[in-house]
C-alpha cells in the first residue's frame, strides 16, 4: 500500500477558516448520515484493551488530530464537519465534478493551526458507498481522488494545505518515546471503526501540600529549620460523638449520588461516567440513536443521568439508556 503523496505547497500562515451557516451545517449533517451507516467512526480504548484488539489481523498507525468529514454534496460548497457534528466550515478547494454531484464523504481531521486538511480515509466515493471495503482498498480510492480529481489552486484555497496522512506500520510502536503524542489513532485492515489509544497519561506535575507552623512565614521555618529549632505542630484529636454539635450538618449531605456522565472535552461522542460523585473513566456507547440522544441532551445540560451495565468486552461501563 502506498504510503501517502505529500503536497508540495508552502505551509500556511494566519489562514482564516469560514464557518459554515446553520442550514448548510444541519445539511450537512443529514447528507452524511444519510450516506453512512453510523456517523461514529471512531471508538476510544484503553492500553489494556487495544493490545487485545490489535493482536487480531494488520494495523496502521496515526498521530491523533482534530478528526472529522471531508463533505462533498450536490449543488453544495465543500464542507469539513467535526466528527461530534457540533462545528463546520467551508473549504474552498477543486475537485472533479462527479465527486460532488454524485457525494462524497472522506475522513479527513484539521490542523487549524498550521492550516492543515489531512485526509486520511475514503468512505463514500461517488455516490457508492466503500465502507466495508478493506482500508487498503479505500485506501487507493482515496489516493486516486488525490491524484486524478484534486486539483491544487492555492489562491482559492487561501493558504490551505491539503495532504493524504501517513501512516505507520505496527511495529514502528517500538521506536514509541516521550515525544510521541498522547494520542494516536489505530486504523485495522478489515476494522471499520478506528480506535483512538491513550498511550499514556497526562504529563501533569503533583501537587505539593506544604504545610508550616501557625504563624510563621516559610522563609522564617528555614531559619529556624538551619538552627534545629522547627517544632511539628501536633494535630488536634478528632471530635468524639458525644462533644459534636447536634444541629452540625452532616459530612455526606451533599454528595451527589446519583449515576450521570458529562462529555469529554478531548474525544468527540465521548463520555466521562460518574457513580456517586466517584469518576469511573470512560463510559462506551453503542447504537447511533443514544449517541444522538447524548449529543442532544449535551447542548441542555453538561450532566447527564443515565443508566449503565457492565461491558465485559470492552471492560469497561456501557450507557443504557438516558434516566
Amino acid at each position: 500500500m502506498d504510503p501517502s503523496i505529500r503536497s508540495s505547497a508552502p505551509r500556511a500562515i494566519n489562514v482564516r477558516f469560514a464557518k459554515t451557516e446553520p442550514a448548510l451545517h444541519e445539511a450537512t449533517q443529514r447528507f452524511v448520515e444519510s450516506l453512512l451507516r453510523d456517523v461514529r467512526v471512531s471508538q476510544f480504548a484503553d492500553l489494556k484493551y487495544a493490545s487485545t484488539l490489535l493482536q487480531k489481523g494488520t494495523w496502521f498507525w496515526l498521530t491523533g488530530g482534530k478528526g472529522g468529514f471531508l463533505v462533498m454534496a450536490p449543488n453544495s460548497p465543500i464542507v469539513w464537519m467535526e466528527e461530534q457534528g457540533k462545528v463546520s466550515y467551508k473549504i474552498p478547494m477543486r475537485v472533479g465534478k462527479e465527486w460532488s454531484a454524485l457525494g462524497s464523504v472522506c475522513l479527513a481531521s484539521l490542523q487549524m493551526s498550521d492550516g492543515i486538511l489531512r485526509l486520511e480515509d475514503m468512505r463514500c466515493a461517488c455516490g457508492k458507498n466503500i465502507e466495508a471495503e478493506p482500508f487498503s482498498k479505500r485506501w487507493d480510492a482515496l489516493l486516486d481522488f488525490y491524484r486524478n480529481s484534486y486539483i491544487v489552486d492555492t489562491v482559492l484555497q487561501g493558504g490551505i494545505t491539503i495532504e493524504p496522512a501517513v501512516y505507520s506500520s505496527l511495529e514502528s510502536a517500538v521506536s514509541w518515546n516521550d515525544t510521541t503524542p498522547m494520542i494516536m489513532i489505530a486504523q485495522g485492515e478489515t476494522h471499520r471503526k478506528r480506535v483512538r489509544i491513550q498511550i499514556r497519561d497526562k504529563d501533569t506535575k503533583p501537587v505539593v501540600e506544604r504545610v508550616y507552623p501557625p504563624t510563621r512565614e516559610p522563609s522564617q521555618l528555614v531559619k529556624e529549620k538551619a538552627k534545629g529549632r522547627v517544632s511539628v505542630p501536633k494535630p488536634k484529636p478528632a471530635p468524639t460523638a458525644s462533644a459534636a454539635t447536634p444541629n452540625a450538618p452532616n459530612a455526606n449531605a451533599n454528595k451527589d449520588t446519583s449515576t450521570y456522565v458529562i462529555p469529554s472535552k478531548e474525544f468527540p461522542d465521548t463520555y466521562v461516567l460518574f457513580v456517586q460523585g466517584e469518576n469511573k473513566g470512560f463510559a462506551a456507547v453503542q447504537g447511533l440513536a443514544l449517541s444522538r440522544s447524548l449529543r442532544d441532551a449535551s447542548k441542555t445540560s453538561n450532566k447527564i443521568p443515565v443508566t449503565v451495565a457492565w461491558n465485559s468486552e470492552f471492560s469497561s461501563h456501557e450507557i443504557v439508556s438516558i434516566t
